[in-house]
């Protein structure tokens, strides 16, 4: 069962001075450094050669985007590493960069992209792993109650294997929340841009944000609903919450990223998503490059991914 976030039950949400914190937190998201990232991120991918994976017959490419990324933190001056999980069959390198809470650090909020792309991948996914940097920024020198915990998952366009490997590793975690994007960048005015997966009904401008929710993560769902309503320049929000771990033949097309690791474990888990290729058509191909994406729109995403880890990691517990 799915249930539309406008027609869930209205539980307390935010306060205005919860509201007001996170929203000045989200403030330091800026235009230029995520239209920058990307174009840096998307070079490195271009740059590198990549491999042909079998059954897929077009290059993946990984290790000129880690190398970027990682330099990129060591430039911010933030202590991160790389969880090594080759051992275990396919070399994986996710990378973590850990902001640890204050008063209860136990207690983690995991904000996800993938890094490894087809191509040059700007939008999939060099869009959310910009966003990822521009969290980092925006946390440095700040205390929260809750740690926070950015993870650029390895290996996902070959089957999730990064963020599963992840999920294995840390089932002792008490992760209060993840909040993983994939592909948010991409936005349309045009009427018919945007099409439905089978089952569901969108506008058909693709001028939106989706968010998909587990239903342990309804509360905070429309938690992203309401900080999206409030952004200086409000961000369109459609929005479902489905039971469980939504593995429900409606669903299947909002499983394609790492946030379904999570769901499967019964981790509450929020999916933000620009809809891939019900939307643009650039998806997984050479044309997916820095120009073909709307910048505003993407820091509008920015500053809803960088006020809901604020606002999540200041929860009452």
């Amino acid at each position: 069962m799915l249930a539309a976030l406008g027609c869930a039950p209205a539980p307390e949400l935010l306060t205005e001075g919860q509201l007001s914190a996170a929203l000045a937190v989200a403030e330091e998201v800026d235009t230029t450094r995520l239209t920058d990232d990307v174009a840096m991120l998307v070079e490195a991918h271009a740059a590198d050669p990549g491999e042909v994976v079998s059954p897929w017959d077009r290059p993946h490419k990984r290790r000129g985007g880690e190398a970027t990324l990682l330099a990129a933190f060591a430039k911010l001056g933030v202590d991160f590493k790389i969880e090594d999980h080759s051992g275990e069959g396919w070399e994986v390198h996710n990378i973590v960069v850990e902001f640890p809470g204050a008063t209860r650090p136990d207690e983690v909020v995991l904000v996800t992209a993938h890094y490894d792309v087809w191509y040059q991948g700007a939008d999939d996914n060099s869009s959310g792993v910009a966003v990822l940097l521009e969290l980092a920024r925006a946390l440095i020198g700040k205390q929260h109650a809750r740690t926070i915990r950015i993870v650029a998952f390895d290996a996902e366009e070959v089957g999730l294997i990064g963020s599963a490997r992840y999920f294995r590793r840390h089932t002792e975690d008490d992760v209060r929340l993840v909040i993983n994007m994939d592909s948010v960048g991409f936005a349309s005015s045009e009427a018919g841009s945007q099409v439905a997966p089978p089952g569901f009904t969108l506008p058909e401008v693709g001028d939106f944000i989706v968010l998909m929710a587990n239903d342990v993560a309804a509360r905070e769902a429309l938690i992203m609903g309401q900080l999206a309503g409030a952004l200086p320049e409000p961000l369109a929000l459609q929005g479902a919450v489905g039971s469980d771990d939504h593995r429900s033949p409606g669903t299947g097309d909002f499983h394609r990223s790492d946030h379904s690791q999570a769901w499967a474990q019964g981790t509450p888990g929020l999916f933000l998503t620009d809809t891939t290729n019900f939307r643009n058509e650039h998806y997984h191909t050479e044309t997916d490059l820095p120009d073909t994406l709307d910048y505003g729109f993407l820091t509008q995403v920015g500053q809803l991914v960088v006020a809901g880890a604020w606002a999540m990691a200041e929860e009452a517990e």
